[in-house]
């Protein structure tokens, strides 16, 4: 009877701590899936956010000083473009354009005649050109 009574509570202990080792594996594998729902929530959320907030910095303007920038390399760009084009067709419009930005003394250098003398197999034109900008600092006096 003891020996009987020894393999039940030897059985009962097993099944007691096979039913506990059970529901504990269950409970993290719950809690493993509820912790991936809420990650790929979390990131579908901070990708729609992303998204609108790409979209809202397209829709800015730049700043005062980017404009200043932008404005001073489109009026670079105009003057080379202006000052290194040799070609007979519209010689006369690249002039005018270029006494609105170019002092009485480049323009006499790079515009001296009223039309256009070099013939016409004679053409230059500047392509690819890149600008950039350099810092000025306050304490220097060179760029």
């Amino acid at each position: 009877m003891k020996d009987k009574r020894k393999f039940l509570f030897i059985v009962f202990v097993i099944l007691v701590v096979g039913v506990t080792a059970f529901n504990i594996y269950l409970s993290k594998k719950t809690m493993s899936d509820g912790k991936e729902k809420q990650l790929k929530l979390s990131n579908e959320l901070l990708t729609k956010q992303n998204q609108d907030l790409k979209k809202r910095l397209d829709k800015v303007l730049p700043s005062a000083q980017e404009q200043q920038r932008m404005a001073y390399l489109s009026t670079a760009e105009t003057f080379i473009q202006l000052s290194f084009h040799r070609e007979k067709e519209g010689y006369s419009e690249r002039k005018e354009k270029a006494k609105s930005i170019m002092s009485e003394e480049l323009l006499q250098q790079f515009y001296p005649t009223n039309k256009y003398e070099l013939g016409d197999t004679y053409k230059t034109k500047p392509i690819e050109m890149k600008f950039y900008l350099q810092e000025n600092k306050p304490d220097k006096e060179e760029v």
